[in-house]
């Protein structure tokens, strides 16, 4: 029970008893009132009416003439006239009736009525007694009026005071109510102030230090997160904007572009501009460095043609281009645009004829290594090099896996008409706590001979193919109806690429699928985001995120590498969990890094959990959990 709701109980128990009582020692009062008044009036009628008689000097008729004049005019049950011996001159009586009074009013109230004598004397000489008894039917009448005005009055009071009451009660305790708002948003770790501080003194102190906490909060995070962005500029970046170093290239490759990914192979560009000493010797060696970056963002701004690209620099001279999902068609056109832009540049800069680029080539596999089509990359660079300034030299490579994206498209397609996909679950794990966190669902595709292929070996294939939409769809209608009671006892989390969430169909088909299951489960959801959806299409994840919580399912973030100029959204979307490649994780703890504190500092002031993906093996796992990452994914949940 609220506190408004106990005070306004016990103030209004209060308030009722005060006021019932009241009506109760007022009724009181006037049935006593009403009590001797009646017996009053007997007494005046009897001292009257004895003078009266005295004057008919013992004639009885003309003393009856009075009696029943007294009696007719007045309201008496009983006047009498007795001699000296106590025998009955006159007596007049009359039967009592109650009017309009009910009976159990009548059975409340005990009226005791006594009678008036006085004695009735001719001259000197006392000749009898006239007893008088007044009829208590109009007392019962006054008192039964009464008591119906009381109880209305009690009736309005008590209202007006409640609803007095009541607004008192809402006036004083509204702080309250904005505490208790506050209280829950800080255990959401949402950061809200209240910047009007209540009139109370306790209450004003209670908002001054709840918004203290706040602060201390919210600083912490902020702290945070321009510490992890500071050390991941110092650690993975260049001096321009979205210009990374070759660390930072190797890692983003390994964790997204190549392997497990939806991109099936792509190009890799390498540009090398020469005779940086004799542009040093001319520019000097700060301007030297300025033209570099300035051909660097050329590089950058050409290459905005693609949809997916990662410039890097390897060398003080050479600078990488990774375009996944590309082909070598559009890498041309590409690295045309670059030397044309950067002879252009160089010519206005009067450097020298024997400034210039060569580029490098290199189309390669989706399963292919970093470093081997990075080695195959520089061996169409020397060539370039080997040749004039300013040229460009290529190698092709086979389309990705054992299959043609004809045949790949075919085999997804008669997957889909036959029901063919179906799901793994894989535990996610916390081992110090020896317990699942969650269940992470992954993808498989079966062919006709019962051969599995696991999501990302067709995923870039059913991307081309513009398939992902109705395979996603589905796995979730299979994960709506095979979920027995027993399943939907525990966590799960289901991860939805990139290229699914950009198809405007996804949004409704999803929206209608929690509409289907709605009020029907017990299941503990999480859909997972991937972290360069969120930074790209910032308004469209926030609609998928209240989609996503507004009926009641978990919400969190995958492929996190903080790849926004900031990480501010965290506070906004508020996740439950991040998840971090094992590669980003042990490249910043090997290196010592800075940037995995600021991360935990930023993710714990909001109570963001973080998860570590593609542990594989004890010695990874132990490290990792050195570093106080405590919940991991991969193969080394299967054998814990």
């Amino acid at each position: 029970m609220t506190l408004f709701k106990q005070l306004g109980f016990l103030l209004s128990l209060f308030l009722m008893i005060i006021l019932l009582t009241v009506t109760v020692l007022n009724f009181s009062s006037t049935t006593e009132n009403a009590k001797r008044q009646l017996y009053h009036d007997a007494q005046n009628t009897a001292a009257s009416l004895s003078l009266s008689l005295a004057t008919a000097k013992g004639d009885k008729s003309m003393m009856a003439t009075m009696i029943n004049a007294n009696f007719d005019t007045g309201h008496y049950r009983w006047i009498v006239l007795e001699d000296m011996k106590g025998e009955v001159i006159f007596e007049r009586l009359e039967d009592i009736y109650t009017l309009d009074v009910p009976a159990w009013f009548v059975s409340l109230i005990d009226i005791d009525v006594q009678r008036a004598s006085a004695q009735v004397s001719s001259g000197w000489m006392v000749i009898g007694k006239v007893s008088v008894e007044g009829d208590v039917s109009q007392t019962y009448l006054m008192l039964y009026s009464s008591f119906k005005s009381l109880i209305l009055s009690f009736v309005f009071f008590a209202v007006t005071s409640l609803f007095i009451l009541h607004l008192l009660l809402y006036t004083i305790l509204a702080p309250l109510r904005t505490l208790q708002e506050q209280a829950e948003a800080i255990g959401k770790n949402e950061f809200r102030y209240q910047e009007q501080l209540p009139y109370t003194k306790e209450f004003r102190e209670i908002v001054s230090s709840m918004n203290t906490m706040i602060r201390k909060i919210e600083s912490s995070f902020k702290v945070g997160s321009s510490a992890m962005q500071r050390n991941r500029r110092l650690l993975y970046t260049e001096k321009l904007p979205k210009l990374y170093n070759e660390h930072y290239l190797r890692l983003k490759c390994q964790e997204e572009f190549i392997g497990s990914s939806e991109y099936d192979g792509g190009v890799v560009v390498i540009a090398e501009f020469s005779s940086l000493e004799k542009a040093e010797r001319k520019l000097g060696a700060v301007a030297a460095e300025e033209l570099m970056i300035e051909l660097a963002a050329l590089l950058i701004d050409k290459s905005s043609i693609v949809t997916k690209r990662l410039v890097a620099r390897l060398s003080a001279t050479r600078f990488a281009l990774l375009m996944p999902g590309s082909k070598e068609i559009e890498a041309k056109l590409v690295a045309q645009r670059v030397v044309e832009s950067i002879i252009e540049r160089l010519g206005s800069a009067d450097n020298g004829p024997s400034c210039g680029v060569h580029v490098g080539l290199y189309a390669y596999r989706s399963d292919e290594e970093y470093r081997s089509f990075m080695d195959r990359a520089t061996q169409r660079l020397q060539i370039a090099i080997d040749n004039d300034l300013n040229t460009i030299a290529v190698q092709g490579n086979a389309d990705q896996n054992d299959f043609t994206e004809d045949e790949w498209e075919s085999l997804i397609t008669i997957a889909l008409e036959k029901e063919r996909f179906n799901y793994h679950v894989r535990n996610v794990i916390e081992p110090d706590q020896d317990s699942i966190y969650d269940r992470a669902i992954t993808i498989v595709m079966y062919n006709e001979n019962g051969n599995e292929y696991p999501y990302g070996r067709f995923i870039a294939p059913a991307v081309k193919a513009q398939k992902v939409f109705e395979i996603y769809q589905q796995v979730i209608q299979l994960l709506v109806k095979k979920f027995t009671d027993k399943d939907k006892k525990g966590r799960y989390t289901f991860s939805m690429p990139k290229s699914l969430l950009l198809d405007e169909r996804t949004f409704a088909s999803l929206q209608e699928e929690f509409e289907n299951f709605e009020n029907t489960h017990d299941l503990d959801f999480c859909i997972e985001l991937p972290e360069s959806f969120i930074v790209e299409k910032e308004a469209m994840a926030m609609q998928y995120v209240e989609l996503i919580k507004n009926n009641g399912y978990r919400f969190g973030i995958s492929e996190f590498s903080a790849e926004s100029d900031n990480i501010d959204y965290l506070e906004q979307l508020r996740p439950e969990f991040i998840k971090i490649s094992k590669l980003f994780l042990l490249d910043m703890i090997a290196h010592s890094s800075p940037l995995l504190a600021s991360l935990k500092l930023a993710a714990g002031a909001l109570d963001i959990k973080i998860i570590a993906t593609g542990v594989s093996t004890q010695e990874e796992l132990e490290t990792i959990q050195a570093a106080g990452v405590d919940i991991v994914q991969g193969f080394i949940t299967e054998v814990l």
